[in-house]
């Protein structure tokens, strides 16, 4: 049987050496080679692994012990490093705050999201993710706009695309300036969970924003989980102030509680520090009326918080938020078919815990929807999403976007949280609060079958029967 000869690295001892291993011998083993040969102790050997390192930065990755040289197709002339797993990641929350904590780089960010979220505070952490704040190697959302543009006026004489139609420059600019004015998920670069940072080309001095992703067991959040319930006021709190969950009503009433939240306790000579286009949202800053409800409704919650044993503020606000049609919608801006005409016109397409539905992209009126039970399988491309419903809906629902992996990762990710949830129950039948839809009323174990996941090699998410 042959040897592998390989350049070892170890910055740790600063030495580079050729050793030789049997290409059937374990990661394991060969790091125990290693240590010996180098002169490491044992003590510290479950922060350390064995780094592959190649000529592209995100291609580089830490072999498993369990595995051989052979099965990585280790070749001769190779190079590996012995190289610490444990590194810095900084971490911002949507307070502003940020923390440095230490990872395991080796593992996916799926893995990391449990450590992260511990060491934060937050117990739910399959709802969370990474969004990353700034991305020099990964396209801008200006850029991928372009992208957009420029292949939108190369497909549009495709006889291919003929179900969609073309849409001329006027409308795409138009389109352009609908998703400048909109803030949806498509601005947001989330981290893949099944891939680790380094392939994801996360440098240590990178900061990343901790948001949550699903809305799904965010109605339980109170005042005795201080800290999710924060994060999710003032996720709540950008989304009605960015028009993402139009008020209407409301609007004044929530502006009263963020005032008491953030300037304390109504106070007369206070209401002059007020900057009220930190409280309301831009459509409702015209008109002197909204100020004055502002102020009116700011006295009235200091007012009912002077009683002992009153609701926390922030539980109030979410509270409110969460009676918002738009509430725990994801939304993606996508062009769609109108039925029997050869024309686009613009649409946003949210997920939620409970269904797919159709939004108008100007007014936020919800138009359809679909609960999640009823989709059967969805197909993602470069350039379209498409949802299959079965024997619940004649045809394929289909819409033009860029973002297609976006959204059926999206879907694939609420399905696995109701899978898992699922699981945790110890009887068949559950009884009680009709809120939780996708949970108690949607997934009747019979129907299990229907959430069953399987990947292709690019990774993409289908149902099947």
């Amino acid at each position: 049987m042959g040897v592998l000869t390989l350049t070892v690295l170890s910055a740790d001892k600063q030495m580079k050496k050729t050793m030789q291993f049997d290409p059937q011998a374990s990661v394991y083993d060969v790091c125990k080679l290693i240590r010996d040969k180098i002169g490491m102790n044992d003590s510290k050997a479950n922060e350390y692994g064995l780094f592959r390192v190649e000529d592209d930065p995100t291609k580089c990755a830490y072999l498993e012990n369990g595995k051989t040289l052979e099965f990585y197709l280790v070749r001769n002339g190779d190079t590996v490093e012995y190289k610490k797993k444990i590194r810095p990641l900084k971490v911002q929350t949507l307070d502003k705050s940020i923390k440095t904590l230490y990872v395991d780089e080796s593992q996916p960010v799926g893995e990391l999201m449990t450590t992260i979220c511990s060491k934060i505070g937050i117990a739910n952490h399959d709802e969370y993710s990474l969004v990353r704040t700034k991305n020099e190697l990964w396209k801008s959302t200006a850029t991928l706009r372009d992208d957009r543009r420029a292949a939108s006026e190369s497909r549009a004489n495709l006889s291919e695309n003929k179900i969609f139609g073309t849409m001329n420059r006027n409308k795409e600019k138009k389109m352009e300036q609908l998703r400048n004015k909109l803030h949806t998920d498509e601005e947001l670069d989330w981290l893949d969970h099944g891939k680790t940072l380094r392939e994801q080309n996360v440098e240590e001095d990178e900061t990343l924003l901790l948001r949550r992703k699903f809305f799904f067991s965010d109605s339980n959040v109170d005042s005795r989980d201080p800290v999710q319930l924060n994060l999710l006021y003032v996720q709540c709190r950008d989304g009605v102030l960015n028009c993402i969950h139009p008020a209407r009503e409301k609007a004044c009433q929530l502006a009263g509680y963020q005032c008491f939240i953030e300037y304390g306790p109504f106070q007369e000579n206070r209401q002059k520090a007020i900057d009220f286009k930190e409280v309301l949202p831009k459509e409702y800053l015209k008109s002197k009326d909204n100020e004055k409800l502002v102020i009116q409704n700011y006295r009235e919650v200091t007012q009912r918080h002077e009683n002992p044993g009153q609701e926390d503020p922030k539980k109030s606000y979410v509270k409110y938020c969460q009676e918002l049609l738009t509430y725990g919608v994801t939304f993606f801006l996508v062009k769609e078919k109108v039925p029997g005409k050869n024309k686009l016109i613009p649409r946003l397409l949210g997920v939620n815990k409970e269904c797919v539905m159709r939004v108008d992209a100007k007014t936020k009126e919800i138009l359809k929807e679909w609960p999640l039970e009823q989709v059967r399988r969805w197909a993602p491309s470069n350039n379209t999403f498409t949802l299959d419903f079965g024997d619940y809906l004649d045809g394929y629902y289909a819409v033009k976007t860029a973002d297609g992996m976006k959204i059926g990762q999206l879907i694939a990710g609420y399905v696995d949280i109701i899978i898992r949830k699922k699981r945790t129950r110890d009887h068949l039948g559950i009884e009680g609060d009709e809120g939780s839809t996708m949970l108690e009323d949607v997934v009747a174990l019979p129907r299990l079958r229907l959430w069953l996941m399987v990947r292709s090699r690019k990774d993409t998410p289908r149902m099947v029967m």
